[in-house]
């Protein structure tokens, strides 16, 4: 067989990102083999030159190059609940039996970000680069900050019999602005390892400092979790990863400010997936004070369970007083 391909123009756009050729496409098929001429295609912030050949008898040996930049945005395709920014520049080589072909290159990440919309904290300032290592595509240097704080990534993803991950990140002085209304500062320690489909992110969090809006008000939170939550696509990447995160304070942890005071522990177990998430565990109050249904109580005892092995759901069980004009109210 032989054959041959001609394209004058190719044009596509993709999560908005308008790409395009430049000078087209052109391909041919002689003696069993696939041949791509060189390919160039532009695009906001995008900028990708390609070429390379495919035997289709025997090994079916692979000769392929790509080099450029592309505009992180396109990785929205991933998930419609991702949102992506920012520019990566790579270089990459593949050559070998299709099958396993012995890969080398780089990719380089600048000022990137990435974020889910029902997670909190997202990733930004990403700088760093990866490594093929044959088989493997390893990190030797990434960063990024969340919530203020830096988080330093290491590990690998391997791809030769689809894609496994092995990494670790850790960061420090992590704010976390979850539920509305409390603000959390935490070390934290994770590990990401698994299969493409049935990935597992573990690890510990820290909690070293807490905040707490003067609105913040316990009715309306517990209604607020109890709202009937979202369900993502059956092949969402985010339903893909299991989570197993343990979230405790530091000793003595408290809290004091003009509008309220706080103090006690958190002792939660983070689990389900990042597409439905669940908390095991419970958070202790010692004393404080809280806003109840518009009113402001000081706190005598106070727990918040989870025991819902589904979906975050807080039981509240406190014991509170309030004086409010000529009563003495106790909850």
């Amino acid at each position: 067989m032989r054959g041959e391909a001609h394209l004058q123009e190719l044009a596509a756009t993709v999560e908005g990102v308008h790409l395009q050729s430049q000078g087209g496409l052109h391909a041919t098929l002689a003696n069993a083999r696939i041949t791509l001429d060189p390919l160039h295609v532009t695009g906001e912030e995008t900028d990708l030159h390609a070429q390379g050949s495919l035997a289709l008898k025997d090994k079916q040996q692979l000769d392929f190059a790509a080099s450029g930049s592309i505009n992180l945005k396109l990785a929205e395709t991933l998930d419609p609940d991702l949102t992506a920014g920012g520019t990566t520049t790579f270089q990459v080589e593949a050559h070998g039996p299709l099958k396993d072909p012995g890969m080398n290159g780089r990719v380089d990440f600048q000022n990137g970000s990435l974020s889910l919309e029902d997670v909190p904290n997202g990733l930004s300032q990403i700088h760093g680069t990866l490594e093929f290592n044959q088989n493997r595509l390893e990190v030797k240097a990434l960063t990024a900050m969340s919530g203020g704080g830096l988080l330093s990534v290491g590990g690998y993803l391997a791809y030769q019999h689809g894609l496994y991950a092995d990494l670790s990140v850790s960061g420090k002085s992590i704010r976390i602005r979850y539920p509305q209304g409390v603000s959390s500062l935490a070390d934290t320690t994770l590990h990401l390892q698994g299969s493409q489909n049935n990935l597992l992110l573990s690890g510990d969090v820290l909690i070293t400092r807490f905040s707490v809006s003067p609105d913040l008000d316990i009715a309306a939170l517990a209604a607020q979790a109890n709202a009937v939550q979202t369900i993502a696509p059956p092949d969402a990447p985010s339903n893909h990863v299991r989570l197993d995160v343990h979230l405790v304070s530091s000793p003595q942890l408290n809290f004091q400010n003009a509008f309220a005071k706080l103090a006690g522990n958190v002792d939660l177990r983070l689990r389900g997936t990042v597409a439905s998430p669940s908390l095991l565990g419970r958070v202790s109050i010692t004393e404080g004070s809280a806003m109840i249904a518009g009113t402001r109580y000081e706190l005598q005892r106070g727990d918040i369970y989870f025991t819902n092995p589904v979906r975050i759901e807080p039981m509240v069980e406190i014991n509170a007083t309030a004086h409010v004009e000529d009563y003495d109210i106790t909850l």
